[in-house]
């Protein structure tokens, strides 16, 4: 639970310094660019990186969430 916790702090703290510019673009756009290429999608231009950025924390937060989410739910159906 605490882990659950901190992770959430974590990642939107990281969110917030992306969304507040304190971090600067060119430290995070070459991991934005690595991670489109892998998947096999357009990497976003200049303008949009910081955006992307956001979108991606947030649905790995959301989707890290989930999981935890349902693994608790059937652990606590199936007792």
């Amino acid at each position: 639970m605490i882990g659950l916790i901190i992770f959430n702090v974590a990642t939107m703290a990281v969110a917030a310094g992306v969304a507040s510019r304190l971090v600067p673009t060119s430290f995070y756009a070459g991991f934005i660019g690595y991670l489109h290429n892998i998947i096999g999608i357009t990497t976003p231009t200049e303008q949009k990186v910081r955006m992307v950025a956001l979108i991606w924390i947030v649905s790995m937060t959301v989707i890290v969430d989930g999981l935890l989410f349902l693994l608790v739910l059937i652990a606590y159906l199936t007792r």
